[in-house]
């Protein structure tokens, strides 16, 4: 996507110098992040590879490929990647000195527009994250438990608060900048479940009895709805553009340009890295159980691969699942930092009035969602429709285009711009409404607490 650099050099510099002199006045939040340890572009690379190639997000991407096909499969996720990579060159573009995607849209288009457009989509990400972190973790503990105690064990709500219960621990972090080993880690777990995904999707195809059915369905209308649902799966599977500002900020560099540099470079490993384990899981477990996939692919391991294996999987879920919420929930707790300027100070991180205010009602209240509705892929797709689509695919474009960068872009540029961010929320509403329609069907065979 070497277009996102049309604008000649002269242009990037004093462009940068409105990024960085319209930044002044960020809020206390921001402030704090630049007294924290900065890092470099390769705990960038590795905090955005987490971010966006979540264990959760590999597991339910082939689902999308049941209802979509070889053909639109694989057409549609190629599209949603080279999109997603291009808007992410273009927020990192328009970032100056802030540490918030809040912060950054304020100083794009005025004071006030973050709190009705931003924050609200920046909310539901980071806080349906929060969900399913705890979600994830109770079903992993869940799965664990039905394995090694078959006879007797916890019923999946118990397991789910438990999950709520090391959510909150990792939420005690004060910052994104004290938890890069824990980024790190989750990194090398999710690389180590596509593997062993991979592996199981192969033995899945190889002790199979009979050939994989990939034709569609009978029903007309759960087809349309499952192939509206199939866009916010895709969306899910890149939504790390919600924490990119707040990985931005924490790069050890002295000033705006070698910033850019820097993250356009991490973007750069991530998207390396990300790419082919999407597609090596997506066309492996699409090839191994066709139309007739789940919508989170661990279901369909049960009975097919060693309980070794599958146990391992569910190991590596749950470390890379902690690893992902913790990113999030951060950038929740920028968020709230942002709207609540006196909670988002360095002095104000960590005490009595922090944990009571925000975190601990923070995680609280996401496991009680993640206890009623205990449907991972659904509430993926959920997230992917009115979060991620907002945040990955439809704001990077009208930010950019209302920067100072956008003053010598060819027309052409501008209007594809245009086109992309109405697409994509065309996209996201569609999803929306098939991603609900989903939840009400599970939903109505379920028997809730």
């Amino acid at each position: 996507m070497n277009c996102a650099e049309v604008h000649s050099s002269d242009s990037d510099k004093s462009s940068a110098n409105e990024v960085t002199s319209g930044s002044s006045g960020k809020s206390s939040s921001s402030e704090s992040v630049g007294r924290r340890k900065p890092q470099t572009w390769f705990h960038a690379w590795y905090h955005t590879t987490t971010s966006v190639l979540g264990a959760v997000a590999v597991a339910a991407l082939p689902f999308a490929f049941g209802y979509l096909g070889w053909f639109g499969g694989i057409a549609v996720w190629i599209f949603s990647t080279a999109v997603s990579y291009y808007s992410g060159r273009l927020l990192i573009q328009i970032q100056g000195t802030e540490s918030t995607y809040s912060q950054i849209a304020d100083r794009i288009m005025g004071d006030g527009f973050a709190k009705w457009w931003i924050r609200p989509f920046q909310f539901i990400v980071v806080y349906q994250v929060t969900v399913l972190t705890a979600l994830t973790l109770g079903q992993t503990f869940f799965a664990l438990d039905s394995l090694f105690s078959p006879a007797s064990h916890l019923n999946l709500s118990c397991w789910t608060i438990i999950g709520g219960g090391f959510t909150f621990l990792i939420a005690l972090c004060p910052s994104l900048s004290h938890m890069w080993q824990c980024s790190f880690v989750g990194s090398l777990a999710v690389i180590a479940f596509v593997i062993m995904t991979f592996i199981s999707c192969i033995l899945s195809i190889l002790s199979r009895d009979e050939e994989a059915d990939f034709g569609w369905p009978d029903d007309g209308a759960a087809f349309a709805f499952g192939v509206m649902d199939s866009f916010g799966v895709l969306a899910f599977s890149y939504g790390g553009h919600a924490v990119l500002p707040d990985l931005q900020a924490s790069l050890r560099s002295a000033t705006v340009e070698s910033a850019h540099a820097s993250m356009h470079r991490a973007l750069i490993a991530a998207y390396a890295v990300i790419v082919p384990c999407y597609f090596a899981i997506a066309t492996a477990a699409y090839a191994a159980f066709g139309s007739n996939i789940s919508s989170f692919l661990l279901d369909d391991f049960s009975g097919r691969i060693p309980d070794g294996l599958l146990a391992s999987l569910q190991v590596l879920l749950a470390v890379n699942t902690l690893a992902l919420g913790a990113i999030y929930i951060q950038s929740g707790f920028s968020l709230v930092g942002d709207m609540i300027p006196s909670l988002g100070s360095d002095a104000d991180q960590y005490n009595f009035k922090n944990l009571l205010a925000v975190r601990f009602p923070w995680v609280a209240t996401a496991t009680f969602v993640a206890v009623a509705i205990p449907f991972i892929g659904d509430l993926a797709a959920l997230s992917g429709a009115i979060g991620f689509t907002a945040m990955t695919f439809v704001f990077p474009f009208v930010l950019w285009e209302n920067s100072p960068l956008a003053r010598d872009a060819p027309v052409w540029r501008r209007v594809s711009h245009a086109l992309l961010a109405g697409i994509f929320a065309l996209l996201g509403l569609c999803s929306f409404v098939g991603s609900v329609y989903i939840i009400i069907q599970d939903s109505s065979t379920y028997k809730f607490f």
